[in-house]
Formats: C-alpha cells, structure tokens, sequence
C-alpha cells in the first residue's frame, strides 16, 4: 500500500536542494549529493555540509515512508559467566535476564520513527509468539502496522544473541 503525501507546510522548502518528486504515487526526496553544492559546482565545507544535514534533517517529520523487508526479532539473553564447563570449552552461564528488539527492516523501520518520520511497516510475520511481539514493539514505537500480514504457516526469525560478562 502506497502513502500519500503529507500536507507540506513552509518547512518543506526550506531546503534548495532538496527536490519533491512522485514515483508511482510516491513521494521520493532526491538529493545532489552530501559533498557537492551543486549551485556553485565546488566541494562545499563542513560548516555548510553541517547546516545542510541538519536542514534536511528538520523535514524528517514531514516525511512518509514505507519500510519492505523482513521483519525479524532480535532477543538479547544477559547473564554471568561463572565457568568454563568440564566437558567442552564453552563457558557457563547463569541466566540474568532477557530483551527484545526489532530486527532487520523493523530496525530500520524503528530509527526512521525515532527521527520524526511517519513510518508504515509492510511485511510478514508468523501467527506465532515471535511475530506478535515484533507487532507489539512496532505499535509501541509509533510505526503502523495495518500492511504486516500473519500468515498461519510463516515462522517470524528470531535472533538470540547470548551477552554474559562477570559478577
């Protein structure tokens, strides 16, 4: 599903070299480039490459974006090391906690709504567990989620990540 366009306010032109365009019903912003001022046709300097950043920067909030891919959930398990064990060289671990993140395109989908933007998530995930909780971590970020699909017969990735330290 494509977004329209938000209603654009004095902000949106407040970048010269930024330039609107429809693809498919979809609003694209192109840019020249982060090193070249394209007016003058030379190599602008970090001052102005910094007032640029940050022009563009201030119309994230403006901005719809769809995010297509794989949304996957990252699970972090933290504990202590107390060991290494007899049997094989692996260390033991005593449980501690656990997290959960969004992965794959739900990460990116996350840090484009952390900056301002108006983020749909467009995917699929499992009727599982895994796939809910990316779901519950979408809506709780703000990102819409009316395009993800659970499919019956879809198992959602999960990435376990195993992080112990000491005492």
């Amino acid at each position: 599903r494509l977004l329209p366009p938000r209603a654009t306010n004095s902000r949106s032109s407040a970048v010269s070299d930024v330039y609107k365009r429809q693809i498919g019903g979809f609003p694209f912003l192109l840019t020249a480039g982060p090193f070249l001022n394209h007016n003058a046709r030379r190599r602008s300097t970090m001052k102005e490459d910094a007032a640029r950043l940050i022009s563009l920067v201030d119309l994230f909030p403006l901005l719809r974006i769809a995010v297509w891919g794989d949304f996957i959930l990252d699970e972090y398990l933290y504990g202590f090391t107390r060991r290494i064990s007899r049997e094989a060289p692996v260390m033991v671990i005593s449980y501690r906690n656990r997290e959960y993140a969004l992965g794959g395109a739900g990460n990116a989908a996350y840090n484009l709504a952390a900056l301002g933007v108006e983020v749909e998530a467009v995917g699929v995930v499992g009727r599982d567990e895994t796939g809910r909780e990316v779901r519950r971590l979408l809506r709780r970020a703000g990102i819409a989620d009316g395009s993800i699909l659970a499919e019956q017969e879809f198992a959602t990735p999960l990435k376990t990540r195993i992080l112990a330290g000491e005492e």
